[in-house]
């Protein structure tokens, strides 16, 4: 017994862009930092949730792990909620 091949034709080759396209302009992050009254209100608030991991979880790591991703998780919530974007150098 033989079987049929069906026969199939070879995947277009995806587009190539071309080497002159521009690259995503890309803001330093000083610009993205929040300014003004609200830079008090994002450090107020990221010393006080590093204060209240110490008080919630004692000298300890777990205190350690808060007190320093607090802070970052409370700057990119100002700047995403001003800028809609996360910058990189936080992420990372």
């Amino acid at each position: 017994m033989s079987t049929e091949t069906i026969p199939v034709s070879e995947p277009a080759p995806e587009p190539v862009p071309p080497r002159d396209a521009p690259a995503a302009e890309r803001r330093p992050l000083s610009e993205l930092l929040p300014t003004g009254d609200l830079r008090i209100v994002v450090l107020v608030a990221a010393a006080g949730l590093g204060f209240a991991s110490f008080v919630s979880f004692g000298l300890s790591g777990k205190a350690l792990v808060g007190a320093v991703f607090c802070p970052a998780l409370v700057a990119l919530a100002a700047i995403d909620a001003k800028h809609k974007l996360l910058p990189n150098a936080i992420i990372f």
